[in-house]
């Protein structure tokens, strides 16, 4: 289902459960170090190949706070289990949810960028009976590797229906 809204275009998707590997930074800008990281590890794992077997989530982790400049920022590669070769990174597992999803570019810094349009679509979920869950907000990079003017993300806000 998708819905044009308020100049926003929101689908609502089941994310089913999956097994994960995370990488994390820390720092003022953390987003491009958990990337290098993750890169170096899908790189050896051979995930260059089949990028869409193997979507890559992220979202801060913490959260950044007015009165510090360093935040972290986690990224999940989705992986199978039986697949990966003994790297001496844990596997773990994401139990899936409900989400309302839009595209949104990283850069440049305006209105269509990924600043403005996350608290669009917590105000488009609102408006449209969905309550904030309990699951992990996430950014499914859709260009993970192009550089921060070229990139595109599907933001993930977790949703449960009101009536729930």
């Amino acid at each position: 289902m998708t819905e044009q809204i308020s100049d926003i275009s929101v689908r609502i998707v089941e994310l089913p459960s999956f097994h994960y590997v995370a990488f994390h930074a820390l720092g003022t800008h953390p987003e491009p170090e958990a990337f290098k990281n993750m890169r170096s590890w899908i790189t050896a794992q051979g995930y260059l190949d089949n990028m869409a077997q193997h979507p890559i989530y992220g979202f801060n982790n913490p959260d950044p706070k007015k009165d510090q400049e360093e935040y972290g920022y986690e990224v999940w590669v989705m992986v199978n289990p039986l697949e990966v070769e003994d790297s001496g990174t844990e596997i773990q597992q994401f139990d899936g949810g409900k989400y309302a999803v839009t595209t949104t570019k990283l850069m440049p810094l305006n209105q269509e960028n990924i600043i403005p349009t996350w608290p669009r679509l917590v105000s488009w979920a609102r408006e449209h009976g969905y309550e904030m869950g309990n699951h992990q907000w996430l950014e499914k990079s859709l260009t993970p590797f192009a550089e921060e003017k070229d990139a595109y993300l599907d933001l993930y806000l977790p949703i449960v229906d009101i009536a729930s």
